[in-house]
């Protein structure tokens, strides 16, 4: 994955393939690395979601007939747990190992304030414009669990906007401050003595 180790990993999931993804989610916590992945709804799967859909009821019909309501499959509808559940199948999550890197993984809708202010981070072996053809069809993960249950959609798609829209007045805010303080610099520049001058622009 193309970053440095740091104490968390925090992935943007938008413009990647869902299994690719899981995959290096998965190698980076075996390795250690606690893994954070934001906006699990805009994950991609590959083909139509016509095609998906199916394939997914197919899952659900699948449950144990000794005891269903204790012991059958469960059927995640949420795109946060789909994802992980993903990841779950590409770890030794029966040993202490597998266990451990399952406990570092995080998935999430959105971005919460908690990872809002983290650098987040792209997985280019993952990318949508690396691994599929611009003519494939693709299904956001987030459209297909709407349509097998999912309710949540429309409201992280409300919070989204509300958390862009701050994001983007914190960025105004640093540009203007950046102004002032290039302003200032020129000023003081100006009214410094020469040498004091040639020093600081040295420096700058």
């Amino acid at each position: 994955m193309d970053c440095s180790r740091s104490k968390e990993l925090v992935i943007d999931g938008k413009g990647h393939v869902y299994g690719r993804l899981a995959a290096r989610v998965a190698k980076a916590a075996l390795e250690g690395q606690k893994v954070t992945v934001v906006r699990a709804e805009e994950l991609v799967i590959s083909r139509s979601q016509f095609r998906n859909r199916l394939k997914f009821m197919e899952f659900l019909r699948k449950h144990c007939n000794s005891n269903p309501t204790k012991r059958s499959h469960i059927h995640y509808r949420e795109p946060s747990k789909m994802f992980k559940r993903a990841v779950r199948g590409m770890l030794p999550h029966k040993t202490q190992r597998g266990a451990a890197a399952l406990k570092r993984i995080t998935v999430v809708e959105g971005i919460p304030g908690k990872w809002d202010r983290f650098k987040r981070f792209t997985c280019p072996e993952a990318a949508v414009t690396q691994c599929l053809r611009t003519t494939t069809p693709k299904t956001r993960l987030g459209s297909l669990a709407s349509s097998v249950g999912w309710k949540g959609d429309e409201i992280v798609k409300r919070l989204e906007a509300v958390r862009k829209e701050k994001s983007h007045e914190r960025f105004v805010k640093r540009l203007d401050a950046a102004k002032a303080f290039r302003a200032r610099r020129a000023e003081l520049l100006a009214q410094a003595s020469g040498e004091i001058k040639s020093a600081l622009q040295i420096l700058s």
